[in-house]
């Protein structure tokens, strides 16, 4: 009980701190960690996606993104000139590079998406029904609460620490009095597992949108993804003239489109 006491005091202490004294609001002071499981189509299993992911936290912002794109992208840089001459990469996992962007100050929300080029769009801010209920569970040696509320289309049950005073969580699961650590929709398609916490005391991390962007729509970025996904050479080709020729390494094929997205309902 003294070691769960201290725990808290320790936590409510740095948070403290760190959003009164000379942090800025957008320094990165925390980060939450998770694996984001998906079964992206409902008859084919093989395509259901695992990611690392990991939720950097401010006093007034986060973002949420790939740990694995993160490590890809870093060997993509390293390995650029083999595009140029016409070499073939292997890539492995990428990752996602899709990242959500929560800002207080002013209050916007934003997807920032990769596809060859990096692409952004601001999009509404979840505004979740939240039911919080009497459950309780220990996580990580962290008090959790659970709480359900519904989001495009999906009902999801969730635990909540109202001893991290964040009212964010993985992805667009946002709303609650404390940091959301596991998340799953019923149908258990969709599944946000905590993987880590660590507190950040340097303050040499800022969360803002790369410099590097392209800003569109959501609807004209879906259009954008399609046509690459009809014909990714030609589309590459068409952003990078530089480079003249890319040798996949199979016949490309366009797989069907999944039946199972994490986002049911579309607003």
């Amino acid at each position: 009980m003294k070691t769960k006491c201290l725990l808290s005091f320790l936590i409510l202490s740095f948070f403290v701190y760190s959003m009164s004294f000379g942090q800025a609001e957008n320094t990165v002071i925390a980060k939450a960690y998770y694996k984001f499981t998906h079964q992206r189509d409902t008859i084919d299993l093989s395509r259901t996606s695992v990611d690392q992911m990991v939720l950097l936290l401010s006093p007034t912002s986060s973002v949420y993104k790939s740990y694995m794109r993160m490590v890809h992208d870093s060997i993509m840089l390293a390995n650029i000139e083999k595009m140029k001459n016409n070499q073939i990469m292997g890539t492995g996992n990428p990752g996602t590079g899709t990242q959500i962007y929560f800002f207080q100050k002013p209050a916007k929300s934003y997807q920032f998406s990769v596809l060859v080029k990096n692409y952004v769009y601001e999009i509404p801010t979840p505004k979740i029904n939240w039911e919080i209920l009497p459950d309780t569970m220990t996580i990580a040696g962290l008090k959790c609460q659970k709480a359900s509320g519904s989001w495009m289309g999906r009902i999801y049950d969730v635990w909540f620490c109202p001893e991290l005073p964040f009212n964010v969580g993985p992805w667009k699961l946002v709303g609650l009095p404390g940091l959301i650590l596991n998340a799953e929709d019923r149908k258990k398609q969709v599944l946000f597992e905590f993987a880590g916490f660590t507190k950040v005391q340097a303050g040499n991390e800022v969360i803002a949108i790369p410099k590097s962007h392209i800003v569109t729509t959501k609807e004209d970025f879906a259009k954008m993804e399609n046509a690459f996904l009809d014909d990714p050479i030609s589309y590459m080709k068409a952003l990078m003239p530089e480079i003249q020729e890319i040798t996949p390494p199979n016949k490309y094929v366009r797989r069907p489109p999944i039946n199972n997205p994490i986002e049911i309902q579309h607003k």
